[in-house]
Order: C-alpha cells, then structure tokens, then sequence
C-alpha cells in the first residue's frame, strides 16, 4: 500500500521512482502558497537516511549519491 498522500497513478514519476528505486521509500508532499502556485516535494528514506528534491531527476541523483557514498547495492 502507497502513501495515502501520494496517490498510485501509473506512469507518475512517484510511480516510476518507486519501480526504479525499490529499496527505498519514496513519498511526496504538497505545500501552499499564499503569494503563487502550490510546489510538491519528493523524499526518499532508507535505513533512516533521507534525500529530498523538487523533480524526479533530482531525486533519483540524490538516491545514487547516497547509495554510492554508503557502498550501498543500487537499486
């Protein structure tokens, strides 16, 4: 079961992080804005180490950099 704050919609990118990044937990977050449009914020945690980025990409580079840094197996 998924993050209830984070719908499974196929082909989302949460999806796509999931299915390429399976040892790790992957969510997001929804915050308003009074002064413009609302932004979202991905997160990935393993082993209690967690990564944060605005995009896919960005968080999919944060994962390998922890992964690399720890000697972790890749996803």
């Amino acid at each position: 079961m998924g993050d209830p704050c984070t719908p499974e919609i196929p082909g989302s990118d949460v999806a796509r992080l999931r299915a390429r990044h399976p040892r790790w937990t992957i969510g997001a977050v929804w915050t308003s804005r009074a002064s413009g449009a609302d932004v979202r914020r991905l997160s990935a945690t393993r082993e209690g180490v967690s990564v944060y980025a605005w995009d896919e990409g960005g968080l999919s580079a944060e994962i390998r950099a922890e992964e690399s840094e720890r000697g972790w197996p890749a996803s």
